[in-house]
């Protein structure tokens, strides 16, 4: 019957330790020797698994040995693997993966178990041996095996979409040792032979999105290939890189501003890495933003007013074009700096009352302030009245001229003045019928028109008099 005893077992980085020596706490473990060939498994290769889960790669674990010459078979049997993540938990690899013979492998891999595994660094391997059967001519023996799993200690990374693979070289003269009395003892000193993926150097391939404006903090995504360990950055000239941060192999997303006074152009993106540098030629480019109008004064102009306007904003150098909308002539306009345009404008008498879009046109597009201007009707005025006095206790017509004076609401000619009646004859033209009071102060009086917009008044405009004797 096969037994299970319990010996501790030593790990060999980079020459043979024997058991009880002390092992590095974190050693860097062997790359496979030239000299071993696969002849029952895959050729040791880095394999890109982009099927695999996100997070995920591949570890493939072979066995080999240079045994000693004094035993024809030497039968290890297996019964699990695993391996302990930095920081995580055990995994395993395999339980029971089966038997090998020491003695055939001898200079080749043979294959032994695989598994997916979260990408990192793993620091531990562990297996348990059930038996070792030792086949010497035509007898058999069974030798002495650690009762407890043996603890390989040595560092390795397994990363995302790539195959780590793992030879566990059990140097076979000092692992099966026999006693004064002719026992087997199976004591292993086993070599960690870890084939990394191969590393090269990165490639950007795109960014995401490919402008940025003078001035803005954006991030942007890189794609391409063997981004992992990025240790730099690079936007060109004008472009801080804020932060990164490598998402996969495959991506890296960077948080940059563009310098206010960057020069408009196209820049090369560059992803550095241990391996080398990945460079999208014209990748990037600093555009000038388009502009925009934040205010204009005055916010308001009569109809038939003529006057000036400073547009208030950013990015108006260059300025091409302004707008006020239907109704209004601009004729002229002055680009005073990148925030500030001023422009000449003339509000038609007939223009319709309303507010009006107020644009700013540059070779890098428009910016437009919503409802910034408003087109107003203008309050009344009083020009003139005739006659232009009325005596004591008189009631009489009277002939009011101005402007703005359709929609009048009121007339007023002063106190002692009593308005009849009147009517709106055009928006020039006020025709009122009063009465002058028989007591009425002599003296002017100012008469006013209110409409909706206003009131106009002429000071000392009408005068009451006394009636000749």
């Amino acid at each position: 019957m096969k037994t299970g005893l319990i010996f501790a077992a030593a790990l060999a980085i980079g020459a043979t330790l024997l058991v009880g020596c002390s092992v590095p706490e974190s050693p860097t473990l062997n790359s496979t020797p030239d000299n071993i060939e696969s002849e029952t498994a895959p050729a040791l290769a880095s394999t890109e698994m982009s099927d695999l889960p996100a997070g995920m790669g591949m570890l493939k674990f072979y066995v080999t040995d240079p045994p000693p010459p004094d035993m024809d078979e030497i039968w290890v049997d297996v019964r699990s693997l695993e391996v302990h993540k930095s920081g995580g938990e055990w995994t395993t690899v395999a339980e029971d993966p089966g038997e090998f013979d020491l003695k055939a492998i001898e200079e080749i891999q043979q294959y032994l178990a695989s598994q997916i595994v979260e990408a990192g660094r793993y620091t531990q391997i562990r297996l348990e041996v059930y038996s070792v059967r030792i086949v010497v001519g035509e007898d058999e023996y069974y030798a002495k095996v650690p009762s407890e799993k043996i603890k390989l200690v040595g560092t390795f990374e397994v990363t995302e979409n790539n195959t780590t693979e793992i030879t566990l070289d059990f140097i076979g003269a000092e692992s099966v040792l026999v006693t004064g009395k002719g026992d087997y003892i199976f004591r292993p000193v086993i070599k960690l032979l870890v084939e990394h993926p191969s590393s090269e150097a990165p490639t950007v391939t795109s960014v995401d999105p490919i402008s940025g404006d003078q001035g803005e903090t954006l991030d942007v995504t890189i794609t391409g290939t063997d981004l992992n360990g990025a240790t730099e950055v690079s936007f060109g000239d004008g472009i801080t890189i804020n932060s990164y941060t490598v998402d996969s192999d495959t991506q890296v997303t960077a948080n940059i501003t563009v310098a206010g006074d960057a020069t408009p152009g196209t820049r090369d993106v560059s992803v550095t890495t241990p391996e080398g540098t990945g460079t999208l030629t014209d990748g990037f480019a600093v555009t000038v933003p388009a502009p925009t109008v934040t205010s204009v004064d005055p916010i308001s102009g009569d109809q038939g007013e003529t006057l000036d306007v400073t547009i208030a904003g950013t990015g108006l150098n260059g300025a091409t074009g302004v707008s006020f909308g239907d109704g209004i002539t601009i004729n002229s306009y002055a680009v005073d700096s990148d925030t500030q345009v001023t422009a000449n404008i003339t509000v038609a008498g007939d223009a319709t009352p309303d507010t009006r879009d107020v644009s700013v046109t540059t070779p890098e597009g428009t910016g437009t302030l919503t409802d910034g201007f408003t087109v107003t009707v203008p309050a009344p005025t009083v020009t003139s009245v005739d006659p232009i006095s009325g005596d004591q206790g008189e009631t009489l017509d009277v002939t009011i001229a101005g402007t703005g004076l359709n929609g009048a609401t009121g007339v007023s000619f002063g106190d002692g003045i009593t308005i009849n009646s009147y009517a709106v004859d055009s928006d020039t033209q006020v025709t009122a019928n009063i009465t002058v009071a028989g007591d009425a102060t002599p003296d002017t009086r100012d008469v006013s028109v209110t409409t909706p917009e206003g009131t106009g008044t002429l000071t000392d405009g009408f005068a009451v008099t006394a009636p000749a004797p």
